[in-house]
């Protein structure tokens, strides 16, 4: 619903939306918001709809005249008492939304991009809509970016070079992990009370942590060192890289 929300914001449809008399959070009785099909079947769809010139409540006379219903008082009243003054008071300031707003299924997002039809969009569009449009920074690239703060000004860049550098999906997986920062170490076991303490990785004497296992072990520096000699040998080439260029896929 939040994304949602902001969906309607960023597009101004259902701007009107706070008028609407029906399944309106804002209207109900003993807590539960209104939907009376006659009434929708007559055309009562706004709180515009049932105020008078003066903003006003039309009297029950008026609003059975000007509808041609006929209806208990009771039932009437049930719904003007339901309204928020300070909503009768920003409707009364509010043109009457017009019957066409309704059947408007048709929005235009963002310049360049192709309209939307909310009537046949699925959870699988509104996810796809926001990752494009998403200006939250994931939490894993914020701590990445205190370590390396010149490495993460185009953050989204190092998420899109993961499909560039490996067509193995576990191995992508484990890039996709590092870079969100969810890869369970021992420090984190520690952290959620699974471990008692943020025991010592089994190959050297430090503590367990993605910076130290990833980046600064000299166990895995050995590794790295090795397997590029022996790649380079293997292959005539001579490539290396550091820790950091291997661990954030910086590969350029």
């Amino acid at each position: 619903m939040q994304y949602f929300e902001e969906l309607k914001s960023m597009t101004q449809i259902f701007s009107y939306g706070e008028f609407i008399l029906w399944n309106n959070e804002a209207i109900t009785i003993e807590n539960h918001s209104l939907f009376w099909k006659s009434w929708v079947e007559r055309g009562i769809y706004f709180i515009q709809d049932i105020l008078n010139s003066s903003g006003n409540f039309l009297t029950l006379d008026e609003f059975q005249t000007k509808f041609q219903i006929k209806i208990n008082f009771l039932q009437y009243f049930q719904l003007i008492t339901a309204i928020p003054s300070d909503l009768k008071k920003k409707a009364k300031s509010h043109a009457a939304p017009t019957r066409d707003s309704l059947e408007t299924t048709t929005i235009s997002t963002f310049p360049g991009k192709t309209n939307l039809d909310l009537s046949v969009m699925g959870c699988k569009n509104y996810y796809k809509l926001f990752n494009e449009s998403c200006v939250i920074e994931p939490t894993g690239v914020k701590k990445w970016k205190d370590k390396f703060p010149n490495d993460f000004v185009d953050w989204s860049n190092k998420f899109l070079h993961i499909y560039r550098s490996s067509k193995d999906n576990k191995l992508r997986q484990f890039s996709f992990k590092l870079l969100h920062r969810t890869i369970v170490t021992k420090k984190e076991l520690n952290k959620f009370r699974l471990v008692n303490d943020a025991a010592h990785i089994t190959f050297c004497s430090n503590p367990d942590s993605i910076e130290h296992t990833i980046l600064d072990c000299n166990v895995v520096t050995s590794f790295y060192s090795e397997a590029f000699s022996w790649f380079n040998q293997t292959c005539d080439t001579n490539i290396y890289l550091s820790n950091k260029q291997i661990t954030l896929d910086d590969i350029t």
